[in-house]
């Protein structure tokens, strides 16, 4: 079922799953072709279901992000990569290989168990006795 405009299709799967693919926007509420750039089972259902209505689908590479295109990856592995010298072979250097953790400093003595009072509930501590004064006050 799709909306009439030709971009929103509603998917039902074998297991009373459903899904909305948006074809303008490349999304499907599952989610993965978002994720993934690649269309998901329901994005493909629905290029079919579009092909047999005679709509035109185009070419089904526009639907894969550009980043998977085989001139991208040729674009990406053109450069050259060296091979490098065995770890035998490397330069020593003056600075230890291993991280060393910094100084721990002991704190002497037992570690409080009463939490500190904030501010806030300083002043609310405060303003009650402050309350509760002016009412002992009144009564005598």
């Amino acid at each position: 079922m799709h909306d009439g405009m030709g971009e929103k299709y509603q998917v039902k799967g074998p297991w009373n799953d459903q899904n909305v693919v948006n074809m303008g926007q490349k999304e499907c509420t599952c989610r993965k072709w978002g994720l993934t750039r690649i269309p998901c089972k329901y994005a493909i259902a629905t290029l079919n279901e579009m092909a047999d209505s005679a709509e035109n689908v185009g070419e089904l590479s526009t639907y894969v992000h550009k980043v998977y295109w085989i001139d991208k990856w040729k674009e990406m592995y053109s450069f050259k990569v060296e091979p490098i010298k065995g770890r035998v072979m490397w330069p020593n250097r003056d600075y230890p290989t291993t991280l060393v953790p910094p100084p721990h400093n002991k704190v002497i003595g037992r570690p409080k168990k009463k939490r500190r009072i904030t501010t806030e509930e300083m002043i609310e501590i405060q303003q009650c006795m402050s309350q509760e004064n002016s009412q002992i006050q009144n009564e005598s």
